[in-house]
């Protein structure tokens, strides 16, 4: 466990922290939250003197509001300030054609509409509940690195204060340097359409729709998205030029794309931006670490505020167990392996729904919308590959493993119905679910083998028992939207709600089947997480389902 000094007020004196973020933008607030709720000291630092405002990127994806969820985070504050986003039409060329954005295999089916600012408000206050204040006016320069921890200074218009940090974490958004970050993580540079894009918060008089409408046209491209306050988020492609647009440069310009009369309502939400895609080839510098829009940079911003998210959740849970001597520091090496697959994906993605904006041509759209494979929905898998804490498993559907657990109805052992989901929320360790149907019943046996595994590690591990005999959600948009099946056996979930190994019952359905999963489930754990030198205490609780063991943190 990392040392933990009193924290010195003085001016030039140094204070020592277990993690210091720099950057209070989503991506920072939500690393802090993760180490914060898990015990983990942190300092979370921004130079801009006031929190940002307006709404800057206001959608955010199914899959970011379950994490939100699943952090356990008071969700009803932003869903009530929000809109659900419904479905997108897309008018291409005299073509119209709408598809619905609904996802009922996921616990939020429909992405929100919510201003940027209400988001960081939301988190904010969550992080100042768990203790830690945002410490505003602050710019950071590292002034050393040495294999124990990072020095780092602190300038305020009060002065200069040293403070001693066994990791940062830099948020930073996106740099233009490394000199930016002040450290060297090199960038990896794609090829993305040259176009100057605009984006505003405008008004469109007598508009009524359900969700977001796009245009593409010969030579325009444009769309709007429904805000919360009755406005609109346009997006219009600029003709080439340098510099701020007018608000009547960008009325213009979305008239033109759309066909409607488009006022822009607030001259300050303009914002004009060249696309570009670049990613850091190295996310993790000794003890310092990059992470959102400082380790990725997409060419559409709704990608960039989702992707922060998730790649916020993955480091502070990965970097809390790396601080609390659960497990070792190769531990963050999965994060640079997971989520830099995840962010070449989501570039791909978005590069090619740039090209639609502008590289791809009429007919080929027309025929794409006309045959309905569009890749409308924007959110991108979020799936993890194999790798060390993704194993491949059999007895379970494709896609399964690596996932989060699907939106399941289940039957707990009590005989009322819960959800994989609602049994991981807010869960700060380790998952082992059991799950069984009526041809592989469970003895004493396994149950007594699963709670022995539970206190095996120094990091929390809860332990579950469910039946498989509910019914799945039903899937109103096709067989695709269903989520894959979960097979009897025994699954292993990552603090993240990730899936990391599903160990199959076996072929003999009896309790030797269930103890060998419960033996590769210890094989997993094992080359992941430190072994408690003594077993660690058990409470027995009861919830919706029942637990088996619940390791107590200590």
């Amino acid at each position: 466990m990392v040392a933990r000094s009193p924290r010195s007020g003085g001016p030039n004196q140094e204070a020592q922290v277990d993690v210091l973020v720099v950057g209070a933008g989503v991506a920072g607030l939500v690393c802090a939250l993760e180490l914060a709720r898990r015990g983990i000291r942190c300092r979370l630092v921004d130079q801009r003197p006031e929190a940002r405002r307006g709404t800057r990127c206001p959608t955010i994806w199914s899959r970011t509001l379950e994490t939100f969820d699943l952090m356990g985070l008071p969700l009803e504050s932003l869903l009530g300030n929000g809109i659900p986003l419904r479905a997108k039409t897309f008018h291409v060329g005299g073509d119209v054609g709408t598809v619905t954005l609904e996802d009922p295999a996921r616990p939020y089916p429909y992405p929100l509409v919510v201003g940027q600012d209400v988001t960081e408000r939301m988190l904010t206050a969550h992080l100042t509940d768990l203790g830690v204040r945002v410490e505003r006016g602050c710019r950071v320069r590292l002034a050393a690195q040495e294999p124990d921890g990072v020095t780092a200074l602190l300038h305020t218009n009060r002065g200069a204060t040293g403070v001693r940090a066994s990791w940062v974490v830099l948020a930073t958004g996106q740099p233009t340097t490394d000199a930016d970050l002040g450290i060297d993580v090199g960038w990896l540079s794609r090829d993305v359409p040259d176009l100057r894009w605009a984006r505003a918060d405008v008004r469109v008089p007598d508009l009524g729709m359900p969700g977001e409408l796009i245009f593409r046209g010969a030579d325009s491209h444009g769309g709007l998205v429904p805000l919360p306050d009755g406005r609109y988020r346009l997006f219009v492609t600029l003709a080439a030029g340098t510099g701020q647009p007018s608000p009547v440069e960008v009325a213009a310009a979305a008239r033109q794309a759309t066909g409607l009369d488009v006022h822009v309502a607030d001259a300050r939400s303009i914002w004009c931006l060249r696309p570009r895609g670049r990613l850091a080839e190295r996310r993790r510098v000794g003890r310092c670490v990059v992470v959102g829009d400082a380790a990725a940079a997409f060419p559409m911003p709704v990608y960039g505020l989702n992707n922060a998210v998730h790649d916020a959740l993955d480091l502070g849970w990965k970097l809390a167990s790396v601080a609390r001597g659960e497990a070792g520091d190769e531990l963050l090496d999965t994060h640079a392996e997971e989520r830099g697959a995840a962010a070449r994906a989501i570039l791909d993605r978005a590069v090619r729904v740039v090209g639609h904006a502008s590289t791809t041509g009429l007919d080929v759209l027309r025929d794409r919308l006309r045959r309905d494979i569009f890749d409308v929905r924007g959110e991108p898998p979020g799936g993890y590959p194999p790798g060390p804490l993704v194993w491949p498993s059999t007895g379970v559907d494709p896609g399964f493993v690596g996932d989060r657990l699907p939106h399941r109805s289940l039957t707990a052992a009590d005989g009322g119905r819960t959800t994989p989901h609602e049994l991981i929320r807010g869960c700060d360790g380790w998952t082992l679910l059991l799950t069984r149907d009526a041809s592989s019943p469970v003895d004493a046996t396994t149950v007594a083998a699963l709670g022995r595994l539970a206190t095996r590690y120094r990091a929390p591990v809860k332990a579950f028992e469910l039946d498989l005999d509910g019914e799945r959600v039903p899937a109103v948009s096709g067989p695709a939207l269903s989520g894959p099946a979960i097979g009897a056996g025994v699954s292993v979930i990552r603090p993240d709600g990730h899936v990391g190994l599903h160990a199959a019952a076996g072929a003999c359905h009896g309790h030797g089947g269930f103890v060998d999963a419960v033996t590769e489930a210890r094989r997993y754990l094992d080359t992941v997480l430190f072994r408690s030198p003594e077993r660690r205490q058990d409470n027995v609780v009861t919830v919706a389902a029942r637990v088996v063991r619940d390791s107590a943190v200590q």
